[in-house]
């Protein structure tokens, strides 16, 4: 399984593309999934395809990339969950080379995937593992969803398809972002992937290449994140 791992849907720009070039290919069939419940995605089955129909915006936003490395539109299909059958799931999933996972929030995204039953499904899969946004999260063993002045610091269970490394999305240099790594630097003590909006990370049988602004953060700066944790608190 190859893993791309991106924050929104601009992976098709320069940041990306010449190492992607060769990873997304236009002889390729891809499946989309949206997995969080609302705040623009389902919450029901008319919602769903009133949302994904043909021409929408969000359906646009999701297919452009994929259309820009090459795949035509009659290669890109999305998963009605309301429609079809976990068996037909399960198997739209193991034949399609793409797959792509998108949510809002990482907790919503698995209780999806589990209310699916298609965890299985997804660990076993053996083509390219496209994560965007909370759906990145959740491929790892363990996650942290990014704090904010409501969210105290744990790890939720995931999906384990992604082991040995945190993750920090949608990055900025604020005190919430910079609070989760240092926790998830002192309490697992692996290294994390940094991505920044213009940033992701292409993982090849364990081999991180990272994309655009992303770095890798491990114990060794600790320190100069506490530096900037400092600053940044007292602004």
């Amino acid at each position: 399984m190859r893993i791309l791992l991106v924050n929104k849907t601009n992976y098709d720009q320069d940041w990306a593309a010449e190492s992607l070039i060769d990873v997304i290919r236009p002889d390729m069939h891809a499946l989309i999934l949206p997995l969080a419940y609302d705040q623009g995605y389902s919450s029901d089955a008319d919602i769903y395809r009133e949302r994904f129909s043909q021409g929408s915006a969000y359906r646009y936003d999701l297919e452009r990339p994929l259309r820009s490395y090459g795949i035509p539109q009659e290669n890109i299909s999305f998963l009605d969950y309301y429609k079809d059958s976990g068996n037909v799931m399960r198997d739209k999933i193991r034949k399609s080379e793409i797959v792509c996972l998108v949510g809002n929030d990482p907790m919503e995204c698995m209780q999806r995937i589990e209310d699916l039953d298609l965890e299985s499904t997804l660990k076993n899969y053996d083509g390219v593992l496209i994560a965007v946004s909370a759906a990145a999260k959740i491929l790892q063993d363990l996650y942290y969803d990014t704090l904010d002045e409501d969210k105290y610091f744990h790890y939720e269970q995931g999906l384990g398809i992604l082991s040995g490394v945190d993750l920090d999305i949608h990055y900025m240099e604020d005190k919430f972002h910079l609070e989760g790594i240092i926790h998830s630097l002192q309490e697992r003590a692996v290294p994390q992937i940094i991505m920044p909006e213009i940033g992701g990370a292409l993982i090849d049988r364990g081999h991180i290449n990272l994309l655009g602004n992303a770095f890798l953060a491990d114990g060794k700066d600790l320190d100069e994140v506490y530096s900037l944790y400092e600053e940044v608190k007292e602004d």
